[in-house]
This record gives structure tokens, C-alpha cells and sequence, in this order.
């Protein structure tokens, strides 16, 4: 999990108000294999997130946007929330990626003209990955197994 922590720059709002942005960091080691091994829901989990948590906005009492610096945290959202006062943010460093391309597209229609539309999608993985990825898009994933001493 990664916090903006510096100050690494000057904000402008917008409203002539400016902000200085600081980056903090939390490393969250067990996050990872909490998520993948379908543990996110349990109660020992709390124990885990609400450390990192802790440690993390002991860094400095006015953080008030918390970015998730990896593919896996998002799972964690719903108990992260949970664990933190309203005030703070919590944003999903996919949601932001998403709104970038989202934007660039908007900007160069040329690139949408040579989207593909209504494709299938199949997923081919050297490792047992089916339901790993089934708890990223909350919905069972089949995949084909490949195995590299085939090629």
C-alpha cells in the first residue's frame, strides 16, 4: 500500500488552493498470499490489515487519500474501508489506470477506431491460476494449462 508522501510536488487544485503532495509507504508483505489463497474474508486477516493500516497513518495524522499500490490489495478494499474513518480515501491504482486510458482514448479516436469489439476472451497460464483468477473477477475463470516443456 503507497501513500503520496515527499513533498514530492505542488497541487493546484484548481480553486487557488495548493496542496503539497507527500508520498508514504507500508510495505504489506502478506497481503499477496492472503488474497491468493482466498483468505481476504477471515478474521485473522483484520489482524493483518488493520497492522498495516496502523503503521501506516501513524506516519503522519493528515493522510487523507490512501492509493493501493498493487493488482492484489483492491480484494482487500471492502475490510480496509471498514478499518479506516470515512474521511480517508482509499483508490485502487487499477480505477486510476483505467480513468488514464479511458481519457487517452477520449483524446485520440483514431485509437478507438481500431478497437475490437465483442471478442472472447481465453486465458492461458503455466501455473494453476484458475482460482486465483476467479477471485479477481468474482466470477469462476476457466483456464487452459500450458505446460513450457511443450515448446
Amino acid at each position: 500500500m503507497q501513500q503520496i508522501k515527499g513533498p514530492i510536488g505542488v497541487f493546484d487544485s484548481g480553486n487557488g488552493e495548493l496542496t503539497i503532495l507527500r508520498k508514504l509507504q507500508e510495505a504489506c508483505p502478506l497481503w499477496v498470499p492472503i488474497v491468493e489463497t482466498g483468505e481476504s474474508d477471515s478474521p485473522e486477516t483484520d489482524f493483518f490489515v488493520r497492522k498495516h493500516l496502523e503503521r501506516l497513518l501513524a506516519q503522519d495524522e493528515k493522510i487523507d487519500t490512501i492509493i493501493l499500490g498493487c493488482t492484489h490489495y483492491p480484494i482487500l478494499m471492502p475490510k480496509i474501508q471498514r478499518l479506516l474513518t470515512p474521511s480517508i480515501k482509499v483508490v485502487a491504482q487499477g480505477e486510476l489506470v483505467a480513468k488514464s486510458l479511458e481519457e487517452y482514448l477520449v483524446r485520440h479516436p483514431e485509437m478507438v477506431a481500431q478497437l475490437t469489439r465483442g471478442g472472447t476472451t481465453r486465458y492461458y497460464t503455466t501455473e494453476r491460476f484458475s482460482r486465483t483468477a476467479s477471485i479477481f473477477f468474482d466470477t469462476p475463470i476457466s483456464v487452459e494449462h500450458l505446460s513450457l516443456s511443450q515448446y
